[in-house]
């Protein structure tokens, strides 16, 4: 099952908003929280269980993962590959998912990405302005030919704030 996650994980990194690899990742902290739970390993299942609370708010706001949340699961997933290779060659460890949950938490809280940006005075489109940020930090002119309906002004702001 992890290397599930980590091969989705991959997917995920080459495709970008596909909510049913995001789906998948979720499903299997759902399965180790589950197993942990049920074996008696509380604490690996408490971990799991922050990690899927996320992926469910991620899934809820329909966004793609934000570079914290592909850290989160990397992290995890990792931690989770070592604990689990530990407990089959029967060692004694402690579960330190300190670092993991804290990190879970603080992404739970988050509020989703706006639907629009404030530049200045000028509203513009989440989508509008993830299009400029990409293509500004492209070699060339081809990104601003795009931008120019954003106006003078608000091309200005963005330049101004580096995108």
């Amino acid at each position: 099952m992890l290397g599930n996650m980590d091969v989705a994980l991959r997917q995920y990194r080459e495709r970008p908003g596909d909510r049913d690899v995001l789906a998948t990742i979720r499903r299997g902290f759902h399965t180790l929280k589950g197993s942990g739970r049920m074996v008696g390993l509380t604490d690996l299942g408490e971990v799991a269980w922050e990690i899927e609370q996320v992926m469910n708010r991620w899934l809820e706001w329909q966004q793609p993962a934000s570079a914290e949340l592909l850290e989160l699961i990397a992290l995890a997933s990792t931690a989770f590959t070592d604990w689990i290779g530990k407990l089959r060659r029967r060692e004694s460890f402690a579960l330190e998912g300190k670092t993991i949950v804290e990190r879970a938490r603080k992404l739970r809280a988050a509020e989703p990405e706006p639907e629009e940006i404030a530049v200045g005075a000028t509203r513009l489109a989440r989508s509008f302005f993830d299009i400029y940020a990409k293509e500004a930090q492209t070699p060339g002119r081809r990104g601003f030919r795009r931008v120019r309906a954003c106006g003078a002004h608000a091309c200005e702001q963005l330049a101004h704030r580096g995108l």
